[in-house]
């Protein structure tokens, strides 16, 4: 438990970052892995593109967020959530990326939802609004339970934009 608490504390950010224009000759920013199919690299999508895409789908947002520096980060994003039936549950179920929370727009939206240590789940119904988040590196057992929850959060908010 204190090496947990440990490597907690050792992934909050050491230093202040801006956003800077890190954009590659694509015109899109930062690096971000999305979990569909093959799981490969590719592009992180525009602020708006994330959102639009969940709302075309009627699908949940799920978003890991990490840091460079941060030492906990790539047993999240490497052991956790592309452990079977994690990642088929967010290929199938949610628009789901690893975002890069200092670079392009991955900057933006860690500081709308707040992020302050990492690694950082967000749980997103399809309008952006927050369903839960997980903060440190949970286990799978811990994934699945949150998963599952968005899952059936994302269906009772549709159920009501419905009767609306």
């Amino acid at each position: 438990m204190l090496l947990f608490g440990i490597l907690i504390v050792g992934c909050r950010p050491q230093k202040t970052t801006t956003s800077g224009n890190n954009s590659d000759k694509n015109g899109t920013s930062g690096n971000f892995w999305r979990l569909g199919g093959a799981i490969e690299v590719k592009y992180n999508p525009t602020y708006t593109g994330l959102f639009q895409m969940a709302l075309n789908k009627r699908r949940p947002i799920f978003i890991s967020f990490y840091t460079d520096w941060c030492t906990t980060c790539p047993f999240m994003n490497e052991g956790m959530i592309k452990k079977q039936p994690i990642v088929s549950l967010l290929e199938d179920d949610f628009v789901s990326y690893i975002i890069d929370a200092e670079r392009g727009d991955g900057y933006k939206l860690a500081n709308e939802y707040k992020i302050a240590a990492f690694p950082t789940i967000l749980y997103l119904n399809s309008e952006g609004e927050e369903i839960s988040r997980y903060v440190g590196l949970p286990g799978e057992h811990k994934v699945l339970q949150l998963t599952k929850s968005a899952i059936q959060a994302e269906d009772k908010f549709r159920e009501m934009k419905q009767k609306e």
